[in-house]
């Protein structure tokens, strides 16, 4: 709900950031449609109890899911992460 009420501002920031970027998630893509698709992830269309409900259910869609498990394990043998 925090990333929504900040959306314009997270928004603004990335437009900044992605004028002649060296970062790699920029490189060879076009800017709008990055800003774009993190407009869409987060999601300012929903209300707060729509908010709740779909992160729940990112929850349980991501609970021993195989990403998941493989992400977790990544954490675990760079980082020293426990999952």
């Amino acid at each position: 709900m925090e990333l929504q009420a900040n959306a314009e501002n997270i928004i603004s920031a990335l437009r900044v950031v992605a004028i002649n970027s060296p970062f790699p998630c920029f490189a060879g893509r076009d800017p709008a449609a990055i800003i774009e698709r993190l407009r869409t992830r987060l999601r300012t269309d929903l209300d707060i109890k729509s908010t709740v409900d779909h992160c729940l259910e990112l929850i349980i869609q991501s609970h021993n899911h195989m990403g998941t498990r493989n992400y977790d394990s990544f954490q675990y043998y760079t980082n020293g992460i426990l999952p």
